[in-house]
């Protein structure tokens, strides 16, 4: 029996954008319906074109407005996506997925472009069932759900391309910091503090005020909490951004507390869900092998690659950074390249290798090591 799902996205003049992200969700969507925040071009006419149900709404939180379509969704399964997201073709059908997992929240990996290529991977829940779930928060708005929830883990790349639309990602930024910055001093945020002092890090990141993320990350990172592991995460990226490559090693270690060579029973820090396990586990993967790389330790650079392709096999990035490392040994095997682009289909793809907002939160997360721009320049080549 097939999955009754609801797909809901929220607009706001994505004339350019909308059409391509509603198509990546048609066929496995019983309802579409689209929350316009007050379009004043022609996003409301296209998505009614395309069969969906378009809700005006031209105010309200970003919190308010999900739970808008949340509250309107007619199936038990809600799937969310934005309109700047697509979903990679390899998601055929969706049964298949769940078939073979009992959860209520299933994330996926989202690629996030942002200039030459490159992006940063991370994981977020958008098919989840409708029942006791709500989004809170107004700027990084988070899902919250009342009773036992399980997660699920879907392998299916979807691709953001929000850095990439000039002039936008780059001008959320002081509008982010600051609401950050008075929900960190409201009473009614107290138990999502150190999440929202976590993200106020990353948007000093992405303006480049070092200093000030730094000082978000320690806060966290030196509090025993749900959030610890991700803002040692977060403050060894900015380390690497200030080429202080000695001085992730130690906190690596804290994170990762037991990895043997064959790659099973990998523990990270406290946290026991195996998605978000895998997936910082394979964000320290990258930290690693770029620490290593650019002290000219290669072999340990490749050691930490083939540990986060064995997290996660279907992730293109990791194929991309262990063709620059096996040329490092003078080897030129294809392979890897022609596995990433079975993966990727966005690879070849020319809207990716555009230059994007040079002010964004996703560069200092990259995925890919630094000297992987030759090999990016051979793919947009092939465009």
């Amino acid at each position: 029996m097939k999955t009754k799902i609801s797909t809901c996205i929220l607009a706001k003049n994505e004339e350019k954008n909308i059409r391509d992200c509603i198509l990546s969700v048609k066929d496995f969507s019983e309802e579409i319906i689209v929350i316009d925040n007050g379009s004043t071009d022609n996003t409301p006419e296209i998505c009614k074109d395309l069969g969906c149900c378009v809700i005006e709404k031209s105010s309200g939180t970003e919190s308010e407005l999900r739970n808008e379509y949340i509250k309107r969704a007619k199936n038990p399964w809600i799937f969310v996506i934005d309109a700047d997201e697509r979903v990679d073709i390899a998601f055929g059908n969706l049964d298949n997925y769940l078939a073979n997992q009992n959860a209520e929240i299933y994330r996926f990996p989202v690629n996030n472009y942002y200039g030459s290529g490159k992006w940063c991977t991370f994981i977020k829940g958008l098919l989840f069932k409708k029942e006791n779930m709500a989004y809170k928060g107004e700027v990084h708005c988070t899902l919250s759900f009342s009773g036992k929830y399980t997660f699920g883990f879907i392998p299916v790349v979807v691709h953001h391309l929000d850095a990439l639309i000039k002039e936008r990602a780059e001008g959320k930024r002081d509008k982010y910091i600051k609401n950050l910055e008075e929900q960190i001093e409201d009473p009614q945020y107290k138990e999502q503090k150190l999440r929202l002092i976590n993200y106020l890090g990353v948007e000093w990141m992405a303006v480049g005020d070092y200093e000030k993320a730094q000082m978000c990350f320690e806060q966290v990172k030196n509090v025993d909490n749900f959030y610890q592991n991700l803002a040692k995460v977060y403050y060894c990226q900015s380390l690497i951004m200030q080429k202080r490559y000695s001085d992730v090693f130690e906190i690596m270690r804290s994170i990762i507390y037991k990895c043997p060579t064959d790659g099973t029973n990998i523990i990270i820090g406290k946290d026991t869900v195996p998605s978000l396990t895998d997936d910082l586990f394979q964000r320290c993967c990258v930290i690693l092998a770029e620490a290593h790389y650019q002290i000219h330790e290669i072999e340990n650079a490749l050691y930490w690659t083939n540990q986060a392709i064995f997290t996660w096999p279907f992730a293109s990035q990791h194929y991309i950074n262990r063709k620059l490392l096996m040329d490092r040994f003078g080897k030129n095997d294809e392979e890897d390249i022609c596995r990433a682009k079975e993966l990727n289909s966005y690879l070849l793809r020319k809207e990716i290798y555009a230059m994007g907002d040079t002010i964004n939160i996703y560069a200092f997360q990259t995925s890919l090591l630094q000297d992987t721009s030759k090999i990016l320049e051979g793919l947009r080549e092939q465009v």
